[in-house]
């Protein structure tokens, strides 16, 4: 009889470590943690690439209209949306806004390259508007001492995966005193759809106005994977006292649309 009970123990035993080692096993095969492990770190190194798209409206006063963010293809240049600079004043200069470590400084900029598909526009740096407060060097070594995206950070298309969590950051607008609108905001998410035919992804992140040439980054890599072009929303019509439409308006949760990295390398290539 006790040898019976010790064999069934033992039997039970194994059964155990059998269905723990399966448990494991089933677990390392489940999707990746997305609980953004280090995301503040992550945070503090894209923060600097990233600038908002600013014009001139008076002496000293600027308005923001998006986003953009320092790639160096070559030398520095500020990518954003082509509707982001068109959306721009002819009377006033375009310049973009860049937070640097002695604080933010505002600089002229004109258009060298856009295109239509995909919604992209670069800007060519011209001099400085604003310098920093704690600045006393010049233009040029206060840009290349700052942070820019080479094409080594680009992620791949088969990398933009779904359920893969994202950052994106940028200058959202409209959201007023709560905020200090001279810095960027930080907001995670995941891919919601991966890159396929239409050369573009979306990401389960509200995008604001003002959100448009922000950059996204995949929390697991910290690779560039591309940038807002627009907001992917359901939306209600708003009716005038004559039954006419007048305006649409985004209601409930809303997606990010963003071109992949890929259609950006090939932008940048060809300019």
């Amino acid at each position: 009889m006790a040898t019976e009970r010790l064999f069934g123990l033992t039997v039970l035993a194994a059964m155990c470590l059998s269905m723990a080692q399966a448990a494991q096993t089933a677990a390392s095969q489940q999707a990746p943690d997305i609980t953004y492990l280090g995301v503040d770190k992550m945070v503090a190194e894209c923060r600097p690439v990233v600038v908002s798209i600013e014009q001139e409206v008076a002496p000293g006063q600027y308005a923001k209209l998006g986003t953009g963010c320092l790639v160096n293809p070559q030398d520095p240049v500020v990518l954003t949306c082509k509707h982001v600079v068109e959306a721009a004043r002819a009377e006033g200069p375009l310049a973009v806004g860049i937070n640097t470590k002695e604080g933010k400084m505002v600089v002229s900029v004109h258009v060298v390259s856009t295109s239509e598909r995909p919604d992209l526009a670069l800007l060519k740096a011209e001099k400085i508007l604003e310098p920093p407060p704690r600045w006393t060097g010049t233009f040029d070594e206060l840009l290349g001492s700052q942070r820019v995206m080479g094409f080594t950070t680009f992620a791949a298309d088969s990398e933009i995966a779904e359920g893969t969590g994202t950052l994106m950051i940028g200058f959202p607008l409209g959201l007023g005193n709560e905020v200090d609108e001279n810095h960027p905001v930080s907001r995670l998410g995941i891919v919601a759809q991966g890159v396929y035919t239409q050369s573009r992804f979306l990401v389960d992140a509200d995008a604001s106005r003002g959100n448009s040439g922000s950059p996204i980054f995949l929390c697991s890599t910290g690779k560039f994977a591309g940038i807002v072009f627009a907001q992917a929303a359901d939306t209600i019509s708003i009716i005038d006292d004559a039954n006419q439409k007048v305006a649409r308006m985004p209601y409930g949760a809303s997606l990010a649309a963003c071109i992949p990295a890929s259609a950006i390398r090939k932008f940048l290539e060809a300019r």
